[in-house]
This record gives structure tokens, sequence and C-alpha cells, in this order.
């Protein structure tokens, strides 16, 4: 259930949020279905591209955490409004050792792990930024279907 893995993680950086000025919304549909995968990866997924977020807004901003559902997918969304992304960088993100941080703040690693985690779930993740206006992670997976399990 991917509205469990949120709390989980929301509760873990609600205090450094705070610390930082950050609104955090979270919207949730109450009987989000659950997708079949393994919790401890996506909640990997989740604190990662939470985190990136936080650390793209050094001043203060708002962070919206969405799960959703979309036909046969569930969706969930992290969007801020912290520095962004340059187009030029867009197309390598997910590149392993690939980092728009500082030399000593990030390995380049964490993107290409989601992606590489959202793939083994046979989901997809998109990316879209604006400099200067925030960023916004889309990653869909399949909803569980108990009918084509085992």
């Amino acid at each position: 259930n991917l509205n469990t893995v949120l709390d989980d993680i929301l509760d873990i950086v609600e205090d450094r949020a705070e610390h930082a000025r950050i609104e955090l919304d979270r919207i949730t549909v109450d009987d989000t279905p659950p997708v079949f995968g393994d919790r401890d990866q996506l909640s990997q997924v989740v604190l990662n591209l939470v985190m990136n977020a936080l650390h793209a807004m050094p001043n203060g901003g708002r962070l919206t955490v969405r799960a959703d559902v979309s036909g046969p997918l569930v969706v969930l969304t992290i969007a801020d409004t912290g520095h962004g992304i340059a187009h030029d960088a867009l197309d390598t993100i997910f590149d392993p050792f690939f980092t728009t941080k500082v030399v000593g703040e990030g390995t380049g690693l964490g993107l290409a792990v989601v992606k590489q985690i959202v793939d083994a779930h046979e989901g997809t993740i998109t990316v879209e930024s604006q400099p200067g206006r925030g960023t916004t992670f889309t990653v869909s997976f399949p909803r569980f279907d108990a009918s084509k399990s085992l």
C-alpha cells in the first residue's frame, strides 16, 4: 500500500522539513489500491525522491506528495518548489554517478537506484522541471491484480 509507505517516509522527514521551512502537502485517495512490490524498495524510492526535493529547497518551499489512481496504475507524484534541474541535465539524471549537487554532497547514485527499482517493479518514472521554479517526479506502478499473482 503506497499510502502506508508515504505515511512512514513523511513521518521520518517531517521534522527536517519543518526545520527547513518546507511545507509538506500529502494528498492521497483513501482507497488507493495496492501495488505488487517490495515495501523496503518502494520506501527507498519515496525517501530518495523526497530527500532530493528537500535538498532542492534550502530556503524553504513546498513539497507536495500525491498518490492517486489512473486506470490500471497507481501514480505517485512528488513535486517541489525548489531550484529545479537544468533542461540539458534532464536526459542524464538517472545515469549512475550523475549529480547536480556540489562535490561531497552526493554520489549520483540515488536516482539511478530509484530508476532500477521502478523498472524492476514494472513501473515508469518521468521528470519535469523548470529551473528556478521546481521539479516534479511522477512514478507509476501497475495496480496489484490478485488474479495474476502466483
